[in-house]
Parts: structure tokens; C-alpha cells; sequence
């Protein structure tokens, strides 16, 4: 028996398992004991805890590098949409930019966190530029009311 491969299945699931904790979808406590269960059936010759150890440290470095891509992704959006903002462009536009921006990051967010974060980049501009706009068509009044 072939002991310095681990199972290729179970290496796949622990990186499959660890992009989606790495995306707030599963739990890492939830998956460790059943990707150990799988791999132990899968390799019953070797060292369980060994084995069960470097398939936690797959799982934990695919939800690091899914966690590292989404920042990646949410600081592009928030870039892609900041002169849609300045030019006091349509929702729409700004959230196909922002959509759009998810796309080019490999569509690591889910659409609800794309508008979610757009909604966000819109309410701290609009806090940032709170005194520009006052006294504006935009901001309901005149100067100096």
C-alpha cells in the first residue's frame, strides 16, 4: 500500500469544505470530524490523525484563500463603483458595476453581498459628501439653513 499520497477525494472535499467556510456558508467544526470519518474509511491504513491533520490544514488554507479573494473582491467593487458615485450615476449603473466588478474577481460574493456592499459604498459617500450636497437640488435646501 502506497502510504505518501493521501486520497485525492478527500484533499478535494477538505479544499471544497474550506472555500465554503471560507464564504460564511458551512462551519469548520462541522466538517473536520466528517472529512476524518471519509478519509479514514478511504485510507484505512494510515495514520488517522496524521491524515485528519492535513486535511484540516487543506480545509483552513481554501477558507484563508477564499476569505483573502472576497476582501480581494469587495475592495475592486467598492474602487470599480467610487466614480459612479462621484458622478451622481444612476442605482442601476451603480450596481451593474458592481456587479460587474464581482464577475471580473471571479464572482466570490453572492449577489445580496454585491448590493449589500454597494448599499454600503453609497451610504458612506453620501455621509462623506453630506456638506457638498446641502443647499444643492440633491440636498433639499439652501446654504446657510
Amino acid at each position: 500500500m502506497d502510504t505518501t499520497r493521501d486520497p485525492a477525494p478527500q484533499l478535494r472535499a477538505a479544499a471544497v469544505f474550506g472555500r465554503l467556510v471560507g464564504a460564511g456558508l458551512l462551519d469548520e467544526a462541522e466538517c473536520l470530524p466528517k472529512l476524518a470519518a471519509a478519509a479514514r474509511r478511504a485510507a484505512p491504513g494510515r495514520d488517522p490523525a496524521g491524515l485528519a491533520a492535513r486535511l484540516a490544514w487543506r480545509l483552513r488554507e481554501a477558507a484563508a484563500e477564499m476569505r483573502r479573494a472576497r476582501a480581494a473582491a469587495a475592495a475592486t467593487l467598492t474602487a470599480a463603483i467610487a466614480p459612479l458615485l462621484d458622478a451622481l450615476a444612476p442605482a442601476g449603473a451603480i450596481l451593474d458595476a458592481a456587479h460587474a466588478a464581482n464577475a471580473r474577481a471571479g464572482a466570490v460574493l453572492r449577489g445580496a453581498e454585491v448590493e449589500m456592499l454597494a448599499a454600503e459604498a453609497v451610504r458612506i459617500w453620501l455621509r462623506r459628501n453630506r456638506t457638498t450636497l446641502l443647499g444643492t437640488e440633491l440636498g433639499g435646501g439652501r446654504p446657510g439653513r
